[in-house]
């Protein structure tokens, strides 16, 4: 793809290579650093990562940080969380908001915001609730994204 690109004068462009946060399997053969294309052909590394009750920040994101976020930006490719029950939401949004605040790597994040997956009622939008949307909103605006 990459020469497909520079053939056609296309040198605006990133190249991200954003694994999930684990590996499905769970086998040796089918970890994430098995994969990874080299620092030549990557710009951005991403992660794909949601909290479905227990996974923390940390849990889902420090291998790839600390696997390349040395060397190569850090993107949140995919995050969310549902919520299960009470202030649950916003205070995985708030750990959130803490893991990027002490990770300099991590230079962007992307919500997945969605309530519609077929046959799945789970609701990652950030405004289930007041109080996860403050949190969510307190993230957006944070320094480390708006500079």
């Amino acid at each position: 793809m990459r020469r497909i690109f520079a053939a056609h004068g296309a040198t605006n462009v990133a190249w991200v290579w954003g694994p999930n946060w684990n590996s499905g399997p769970n086998v040796g053969w089918n970890h994430f650093q098995h994969y990874y294309p080299g620092d030549a052909y990557v710009d951005w590394v991403g992660v794909s990562g949601y909290n479905f009750g227990t996974e923390t920040p940390r849990t889902l994101f420090t291998p790839i940080v600390a696997a390349y976020g040395r060397r190569k930006p850090i993107m949140l490719a995919e995050t969310a969380a549902v919520s299960h029950g009470r202030h649950t939401k916003a205070r995985w949004i708030r750990q959130l908001s803490a893991y990027v605040a002490a990770t300099p790597s991590i230079g962007a994040l992307v919500w997945f915001d969605t309530d519609t997956q077929k046959g799945v009622k789970h609701n990652f939008r950030p405004d289930t609730d007041a109080e996860a949307l403050a949190a969510y909103r307190a993230l957006a605006r944070s320094k480390r994204f708006s500079g």
